[in-house]
């Protein structure tokens, strides 16, 4: 399994992400909505309690224009 490290506190603490995919990348408004991403679309969330695993969105959008 995955781990991330977050600040609780004035500590760090190892959580388990659920995730073996190698992550690429961190974004997040506050302490409470955190996305992180990796390979293949995957995306991980955490709400300020635990991380929740979302699957890669494969919905195809065609736009005909003209």
């Amino acid at each position: 399994m995955g781990w991330s490290y977050n600040m609780m506190g004035k500590e760090w603490k190892q959580v388990d992400t659920g995730s073996y995919d190698s992550l690429n990348s961190a974004f997040g408004f506050d302490e409470n909505n955190i996305f992180l991403y990796g390979v293949g679309g995957r995306m991980l969330f955490w709400n300020g309690q635990k991380w929740d695993y979302r699957e890669p969105n494969t919905i195809m959008i065609s736009l005909d224009v003209g």
